[in-house]
């Protein structure tokens, strides 16, 4: 019964929830594009050329290879591996797959794989939640390459912040399985009948995806600047929506130390935003009955985990 009531809670909350944010989606656009139609345009145009020449380039060859690599890839097999994995997360070991290849490979790859081990019956409900949050994470050329060098100048900031991601998502992982149970499944992954033309339609529907929703939150974040005048008050709002456009704002802000401004766009990219909360719910079947509100939650705790491990750091850095 309790069960019940809280699937009816966490339902009714859902319905009410994208209820709310598509009214309030809706009526910004519909009232931006009678006023602003220019603007939009321009808002629109750069998040789909940002999602078509960075993007999509970038995470379409890891879908295919992933999904061709990782039925045989095996590191459940490496018994200290299992067994740290299991200890500090309490998630069945065949999880490490998804959690290293969402470190290496970025979003959405990550929980994706999280779902399709639960979906096999490798993982429990519980763990594909906690595993889907911790393993969801930028890849480190994203960080290195295009938030260090390429928005900061500067590839010292681009590996400090990919370490604090790496740090952030395995201290996060091991603090909400504190209290959780391990269920061990016997059913072992199928190596056998791969289908590439089915790889390739799925990885184009994730594509496809990833690439609508960056469009809208360009023009949503690009609204937002207008309507907000504080620099102060944009720096606090933009980590929460996207990563690309909060970071390049930080990154030119005088509002900010430098000190401040690269924790925050840590715990941006640790968090990932509402995008990219956005772009994993597409890419998931409808009929997935995953609680995204735990997936949020436990992404925040990561993003602050992250941003308080990049201070540390720069305190450490200050005596060396």
């Amino acid at each position: 019964t309790s069960i019940k009531e809280k699937d009816k809670r966490l339902k009714k909350f859902s319905v009410l929830h994208t209820l709310t944010s598509s009214i309030i989606f809706s009526s910004a656009i519909l009232l931006s594009a009678v006023f602003l139609s220019n603007e939009l345009a321009d808002y629109a145009k750069n998040g789909f050329l940002l999602a078509i020449k960075v993007i999509i380039p970038s995470v379409f060859p890891f879908l295919l290879l992933t999904d061709i690599a990782i039925p045989y890839i095996r590191f459940e097999n490496i018994k200290p591996l299992r067994n740290l994995f299991e200890k500090c997360f309490k998630i069945s070991g065949c999880g490490l797959s998804a959690m290293i290849c969402g470190l290496l490979c970025g979003f959405p790859i990550g929980a994706r794989l999280a779902v399709d081990l639960y979906k096999k019956e490798r993982i429990s409900l519980g763990e594909c939640e906690r595993l889907m949050a911790i393993s969801n994470n930028a890849s480190p050329g994203y960080v290195i390459s295009g938030l260090g060098m390429g928005l900061r100048g500067n590839l010292t900031d681009g590996i400090i912040i990919y370490i604090s991601v790496v740090a952030s998502s395995v201290i996060t992982g091991a603090v909400v399985g504190v209290k959780e149970k391990i269920t061990v499944s016997g059913i072992v992954a199928d190596c056998s009948d791969y289908d590439l033309v089915r790889s390739v339609k799925e990885a184009l529907n994730v594509c496809i995806n990833i690439c609508g929703f960056v469009t809208a939150f360009s023009i949503f974040t690009g609204l937002v600047c207008r309507i907000v005048n504080t620099d102060i008050l944009l720096c606090i709002i933009l980590p929460f929506f996207e990563i690309g456009n909060a970071s390049a704002f930080l990154a030119n802000t005088d509002t900010l130390t430098s000190s401040a401004s690269l924790m925050l766009t840590a715990f941006a990219t640790a968090f990932s935003g509402i995008s990219v909360l956005a772009q994993t719910k597409g890419c998931i079947d409808s009929g997935f009955r995953v609680s995204f509100v735990k997936y949020f939650f436990i992404k925040l705790l990561q993003g602050l985990i992250s941003a308080i491990f990049v201070g540390l750091i720069l305190i450490v850095l200050r005596f060396l």
